[in-house]
């Protein structure tokens, strides 16, 4: 059975391209923050990933880049739009909610796996709280 991997995009496009080059999947769609954390970060993102939108030629798919659950929703919606016939993997290299939402996307549908890539290098950096915070309860 085919391969249908399903990316979640953030900056580190060359992860993206790498993962699409080894894997080789049949189908591929992308999911990207819109809105984002500040003006133009669908731009940087698209741009980060310029190689890998060009050679894999992506259906891309838009989801607030800090709403694990509009993630979800998105794809479910996305997923069940595309029907069965192939295996389905979740790649979650964006914001850490996408990477939440797409977990519980494979996690609810039972048979979608993901496939966490260890980061390349770990930076310390100050964090600055934001205007919201999020909260999420998982309960199974």
């Amino acid at each position: 059975m085919p391969w249908r991997y399903v990316f979640l995009l953030g900056f580190e496009g060359q992860r993206s391209l790498q993962t699409y080059e080894r894997f080789e999947p049949k189908y591929v769609s992308a999911l990207i923050g819109k809105p984002g954390y500040w003006p133009n970060y669908e731009g940087v993102a698209r741009s980060k990933n310029a190689g890998f939108i060009k050679l894999a030629s992506p259906k891309i798919i838009c989801a607030n880049a800090g709403d694990a659950v509009e993630t979800w929703a998105r794809l479910e919606k996305h997923l069940g739009d595309m029907g069965g016939g192939a295996n389905t993997c979740i790649v979650p290299l964006g914001t850490k909610p996408h990477a939440l939402g797409g977990g519980l996307a494979a996690l609810s549908s039972g048979t979608i796996g993901v496939q966490y890539l260890m980061p390349s290098s770990f930076n310390v950096r100050d964090v600055k709280r934001g205007k919201y915070l999020w909260l999420y309860k998982v309960q199974m």
